[in-house]
């Protein structure tokens, strides 16, 4: 993935998580995803795929558009 676009991602999960007021935890548990790789996706480490974006999407109440937003 593209670091502008990882950058973006990452970026937007942030806000919403900010704007929810929930931890990073949180949003890594009820994602379903293990909270190693969802912490690697923040650090850019990892590049999600369309279903991770959607479960994290979906643990945030939002789309997955949302996510990748400019």
């Amino acid at each position: 993935m593209p670091k502008p676009f990882a950058d973006r991602i990452q970026r937007n999960i942030r806000r919403l998580v900010r704007r929810r007021a929930l931890t990073m935890e949180a949003v890594a548990l009820d994602s379903g995803l293990s909270r190693a790789y969802f912490f690697d996706i923040l650090m850019g480490r990892r590049s999600p795929g369309l279903g991770s974006l959607a479960k994290i999407a979906s643990a945030l109440d939002t789309d997955v558009t949302e996510l990748l937003r400019p």
